[in-house]
């Protein structure tokens, strides 16, 4: 019986440890969003600038959950700027937080401005992934509003590893759809 009492606070430290390792807390991408915004439109070369995509991956290499996106890079449209010469603003996120503005010369001509955020987080976009049948872990994730006809609204993007299925798979933020891309 002394034994087993004895290996009680030795499980619970185990235990502990794993339960706190698995219940880290990233914010969610939204959060993140609006804080590099603050941060990016706090200087004064970049007041106009507008949120354009966020590209996430987990430092582990691959992901099953939000948790997991550990680091991001955001990028934010800047040609609203009167007097800048800097056309798109990047600010990445990570372990250490946020790092340096860095403006940038050329215009970033990829994607419709994201305005207003979406509201569907990247939890529930996993959701319906993973409810769409694919189960495999995921190497990066972007929120983003494609410039093209065939887009309608934001999408989150998943990147899988080659010979997993279709390498980018869309999730819709207003309709929920989900579809493999290009």
């Amino acid at each position: 019986m002394l034994r087993i009492l004895a290996l009680v606070p030795c499980l619970w430290l185990v235990l502990g440890h794993s339960a706190d390792a698995a219940g880290k807390h990233t914010p969610s991408v939204q959060s993140l969003f609006r804080r590099a915004g603050h941060i990016v439109r706090g200087r004064v070369l970049f007041t106009g600038a507008s949120p354009l995509e966020a590209d996430g991956e987990p430092s582990a290499g691959s992901a099953m959950t939000a948790g997991e996106v550990d680091r991001w890079r955001f990028v934010f449209d800047n040609q609203r700027t009167r007097g800048s010469r800097f056309r798109t603003v990047v600010l990445k996120y990570g372990k250490g937080g946020f790092g340096r503005v860095k403006g940038k010369l050329p215009a970033f001509l990829e994607d419709n401005r994201l305005s207003p955020l979406p509201t569907m987080t990247l939890d529930a976009a996993i959701v319906r992934l993973r409810g769409a049948g694919y189960q495999q872990p995921f190497s990066s994730v972007t929120l983003r509003f494609p410039l093209g006809p065939s887009f309608s609204e934001p999408l989150y993007i998943f990147g899988f590893e080659t010979g997993s299925g279709p390498p980018f798979v869309g999730v819709g933020t207003s309709t929920g759809d989900v579809a493999p891309l290009g």
